[in-house]
């Protein structure tokens, strides 16, 4: 999925947001972020935009924290938390690879983090796994009304909401 999101961006804008307003259709994101200001948000939500600037997804994702039990040494000179990449082992073991900025973590299902608190102590290495709770996909007529709205959740469940060229609704499935 992310290499999808990733190839799709090149001529989508995407945009980071802290929620949305209301229960219309397309949905309506509020609070416009970088994707820096997500760092320490449990859930976050990312819009992609087509050339006419119709919301095309709306994603939310929701962060999982992982203790491992693993630690990495304060550096006294370090901010308040340091990023990891993901490595697999042969015996499907999450390892911590080299070290990212938070930057580096946009698109990634996963990443290490190490807080850095009392210096006496060594900060906790968490697993960070990035998932999709649910995400929009919108279609539009000619005229900009809306054509389709495809929704994905977690669990699979996939309901898709046809409208006519007016906006009326039309069909509307679950599977």
């Amino acid at each position: 999925m992310y290499a999808q999101q990733a190839s799709e961006s090149r001529r989508e804008k995407k945009q980071y947001f802290i929620s949305w307003a209301s229960y219309q259709i397309p949905m309506r994101p509020t609070g416009p972020v970088t994707y820096i200001e997500t760092e320490w948000l449990v859930s976050y939500y990312l819009g992609k935009y087509d050339t006419d600037g119709n919301l095309v997804r709306f994603t939310k994702f929701l962060r999982e924290l992982r203790p491992t039990g693993q630690m990495r040494k304060p550096d006294q000179q370090a901010p308040k938390a340091k990023y990891f990449e993901v490595i697999e082992s042969a015996d499907n073991q999450s390892k911590p690879g080299r070290e990212i900025p938070y930057s580096g973590t946009e698109g990634r299902a996963s990443y290490f983090r190490a807080l850095h608190g009392v210096l006496s102590q060594q900060p906790p290495l968490e697993l960070v796994l990035q998932t999709v709770f649910f995400e929009d996909e919108y279609s539009y007529w000619p005229n900009k009304t809306l054509k389709s709205r495809v929704t994905k959740k977690e669990d699979g469940t996939v309901n898709r909401r046809e409208f006519d060229s007016s906006g009326k609704e039309l069909v509307q499935q679950y599977h």
